[in-house]
């Protein structure tokens, strides 16, 4: 899992370098953007951060999430929308706060290489 509340705006992901003969190596590549993260086979699930205080008073908490659809969001924010700025422009359609959660899924490489 990456999440893109860490201090750099990308998320980094080591991936297997075939150029290189002997043993394991792997190299560190940045992920920023919705159209990086697509082509490499990613996942984003969202889900809902709020409740169950809001200053002093407790709140209902709303618990929904859900998993988003990559392709439809490189349709409608384009490959260049940075991950970083992602969380942002989402709302609960539950309860409606914009306060979410992103959950990064990155694909092992066995299932990478089945793609």
């Amino acid at each position: 899992m990456c999440s893109p509340r860490s201090e750099a705006s990308s998320c980094t992901l080591a991936v297997p370098s075939d150029r290189l003969d002997q043993g394991s190596h792997f190299v560190l590549m940045a992920v920023e953007s919705l159209g990086e993260a697509y082509d490499h086979g990613w996942r984003v699930n969202v889900r809902c951060a709020w409740g169950p205080h809001d200053g002093m008073k407790r709140v209902r908490e709303c618990v929904y999430g859900a998993e988003l659809d990559l392709a439809t969001l490189l349709w409608t924010r384009g490959r260049d929308f940075p991950l970083a700025r992602l969380e942002s422009r989402l709302k609960c359609p539950r309860c409606g706060s914009r306060r979410v959660r992103l959950a990064f899924s990155v694909p092992s490489e066995s299932n990478r290489q089945r793609a």
